[in-house]
């Protein structure tokens, strides 16, 4: 869950970082990835959701990953099939 007040996506390309805090004397785990986000995926976001919508990103869909400008990237399902605009 991403919450932050005030605040809104806007459509392009977000690069972050979660860190993973583990107990004892370990080190955090950290892992990159990127999300990229289009104007309908920001109006769906804007709009909020239902209990019943559940939105699908992935990044091993077979045209995401034949892609240097997409690969790794959370993109919404529904755009790589040409679903959504």
């Amino acid at each position: 869950m991403f919450q932050a007040d005030g605040w809104s996506f806007q459509p392009g390309r977000y690069e972050a970082s979660l860190q993973l805090s583990r107990s004892g004397n370990h080190s955090p785990l950290i892992k990159n990835f990127c999300l990229l986000i289009s104007k309908k995926a920001v109006d769906e976001i804007r709009g909020g959701a239902s209990r019943e919508d559940i939105f699908f990103w992935r990044n091993d869909m077979p045209k995401a990953m034949a892609s240097n400008e997409y690969s790794g990237c959370y993109v919404r399902e529904a755009e790589w099939r040409g679903q959504a605009g």
